[in-house]
């Protein structure tokens, strides 16, 4: 499912959504067969409720990349972050109809071959509650 394929079926269910800064709020009944998708791609709500860019991260190589929110996530993506925030959100759920199965890796461009941007190596990204944190920092344009 992508963060778009959720937006439409929490709209048709009547569940409302905003956001203000970082946070995601609805308003309605979510529906309890979306609540684990609505974890995982809740930044891709918000990047669709705010009109904002929507990124995703490998933590094992500090790969970023522009993602669409129409489409499933690349493979191995864990850092989900929307343009502007302050810090990652780790995916912490594994939900498979989520994310690409892509075994080419010649498909795969680094963010700054792709986007102009690039982002700095990860050193740590400390858990907060059940959620991470990482400060995004060294980015240049």
């Amino acid at each position: 499912m992508t963060a778009r394929e959720l937006y439409d079926r929490l709209a048709a269910a009547g569940v409302s959504l905003t956001a203000e800064g970082e946070k995601l709020f609805g308003t309605g009944i979510l529906p309890a067969e979306l609540v684990d998708y609505v974890s995982v791609l809740g930044t891709g709500l918000r990047a669709i409720v705010t009109g904002r860019q929507w990124y995703g991260m490998r933590s094992t190589d500090g790969r970023a990349e522009p993602i669409l929110v129409n489409v499933l996530l690349p493979e191995g993506i864990d850092l989900l972050s929307v343009a502007d925030d302050a810090k990652w959100d780790c995916v912490r759920l594994e939900l498979p109809d989520v994310y690409q199965r892509d075994t080419n890796a010649e498909k795969e461009a680094t963010t700054e071959q792709a986007t102009g941007v690039r982002f700095s190596p990860l050193d740590s990204f400390p858990l907060i509650g059940q959620g991470c944190s990482l400060s995004i920092t060294g980015i240049t344009a």
